[in-house]
């Protein structure tokens, strides 16, 4: 039984992670019946099998801490991360790109608040290549809980994003309606 535990883990993970890695040797016809969805909550038992996984790097499959890189393909604008904390600190690289063969836009986003502040955090995005071609816009809610869109101006972007450093952040690279940043704002221009 703990051959087909671990093959259950291994397949949640892997979907929890957006396929970085293949499931391998899992027949669901096999164990039909016999599965149930487990729930695993001891984060113990999930860092000792993450602990027996690879790092994902650049160049090798495997295990990416959850928020790191995130990437997101469709038709629509992005909600690329939202604050959890009141004091916010936190960089992000953002690479947009109209085809799978296009050559893509680099940006650079920071976002900074000090704590006990529930107003607007500072957002600036600065070019690192390429052309300003998406709009990055805000919008705060009245208890200071922050959502960082990438707004869809034209074509379909590919969008990859890398956290660098953060507090106060969580990354989620979804769908989002325009509706959702109305009557918000737009991150500053860095030049």
């Amino acid at each position: 039984m703990d051959e087909l535990e671990v093959h259950i883990i291994y397949l949640i993970d892997s979907r929890a992670h957006n396929n970085l890695f293949p499931v391998i040797s899992f027949d669901p016809q096999k164990y039909k019946g016999m599965m149930e969805k487990i729930d695993i909550t001891a984060t113990g038992v999930v860092d000792s099998i993450r602990n027996k996984m690879a790092v994902a790097t650049v160049s090798n499959k495997g295990l990416m801490p959850s928020g790191v890189l995130s990437e997101f393909q469709g038709a629509y604008s992005v909600l690329l991360f939202e604050t959890t904390s009141t004091p916010v600190s936190g960089s992000i690289l953002l690479s947009i790109s109209a085809t799978s063969s296009g050559m893509p836009s680099l940006y650079y986003i920071s976002i900074s608040r000090a704590g006990n502040v529930t107003g607007n955090p500072n957002l600036k995005v600065k070019v690192l290549s390429g052309s300003y071609n998406i709009k990055i816009k805000a919008k705060t809610e009245a208890d200071g809980k922050c959502r960082i869109y990438a707004e869809r101006l034209q074509y379909t972007p590919i969008l990859d994003a890398l956290l660098m450093n953060s507090y106060g952040i969580s990354m989620k690279m979804e769908a989002a309606d325009n509706s959702a940043f109305e009557g918000g704002f737009e991150a500053t221009f860095d030049l």
